[in-house]
């Protein structure tokens, strides 16, 4: 049977796939079309969808790997082929199905993006000031930076979260699935919090409620998450720093462990359920004491003057 043949059979196939998921999923005609892209691609590049050989499949897994796609799309293109042979397998078309045993690609953790120490220090000491704006500044950013807290996390902390006698020393905080964690904060953070409450929080807004930091605009309304960027971002733009408020948190872990803070405590701290999304800032704590080693050692300046015997 000719080639052109045995497409048109894979097309039909695909077009009685395309019915099924109109009359008895409901997919949406976006989610329908992104799986028809991907089946009239594949079975253009195999001779059978039907009798498919493994070669064919570990052949268009590599092309698909050399095509440099994400994967994410890699991902989607495995999934729609297992459940696209899965209703084959239900119409008795086929009696195994081919990606049943195919794994998935595994998604790349990204390295999170943080800033020196050194940059730390200079967003901090920008803040300084005697205006009630840089009395925000300071107990905010302070606070953001000796805690890790989440951007969500710090727009909607209480007084109460802070000054607690009961837990004095830590600060509250109220993350994903409205789980609450400890965590402690230094005396330098607490005095910068403690003094915008005391002599700022009122110029912003009397009516804030409980809010730590209150919207200017709305009684019992907390400021907001864009606010919050906003006010980084005229912080470090004339600094030359580029820095999200997600930025400073990965700062937070990746600070801690490059002085050998034990990982279990930074996850902890950061809310994190599984150990492995923490352990992602290892690398960059890694990489950055070795950059120390190799730029400060003394032996290194030695090897300047004196090379090894070949």
């Amino acid at each position: 049977m000719s080639q052109d043949i045995q497409t048109q059979k894979s097309l039909l196939l695909i077009e009685a796939y395309k019915e099924y998921l109109i009359s008895v999923k409901g997919l949406s005609l976006n989610t329908i079309v992104s799986y028809e892209t991907v089946l009239e691609k594949y079975a253009q590049s195999v001779q059978n969808v039907v009798s498919v050989t493994d070669g064919e499949i570990e052949q268009y897994l590599f092309e698909l790997n050399e095509q440099a796609l994400e994967v994410s799309t890699q991902r989607h293109h495995i999934s729609t082929l297992k459940t696209f042979y899965n209703f084959l397998l239900s119409k008795k078309v086929i009696a195994e199905n081919p990606f049943a045993f195919v794994d998935m690609p595994q998604k790349r953790k990204r390295v999170p993006k943080s800033v020196t120490e050194q940059d730390m220090d200079r967003i901090l000491q920008s803040c300084h000031g005697e205006e009630p704006e840089n009395i925000r500044l300071s107990a905010m950013f302070y606070l953001l930076y000796a805690t890790g807290m989440r951007v969500s996390e710090l727009a909607s902390i209480t007084i109460s979260d802070i000054l607690n006698a009961e837990n004095e020393g830590f600060v509250r905080i109220t993350g994903k699935g409205s789980k609450t964690r400890l965590i402690p904060i230094d005396k330098k953070t607490r005095a910068f919090v403690e003094k915008y409450i005391q002599q700022a929080r009122s110029s912003f807004n009397p009516k804030g409620g409980d809010h730590l930091f209150p919207s200017p605009r709305y009684k019992n309304k907390h400021l907001s998450r864009q606010r919050i960027f906003q006010l980084l971002k005229e912080i470090t733009e004339p600094l030359n720093i580029t820095i999200s408020p997600h930025g400073v948190r990965h700062s937070f872990a990746t600070h801690l462990l490059e002085n050998d803070a034990n990982l279990r405590s930074v996850q902890k701290m950061l809310g994190h359920s599984d150990l492995s999304t923490t352990e992602v800032y290892t690398s960059i704590a890694h990489k950055q004491k070795q950059k120390v080693i190799n730029e400060k050692h003394p032996i290194n300046m030695l090897l300047n003057e004196v090379k090894p015997e070949e």
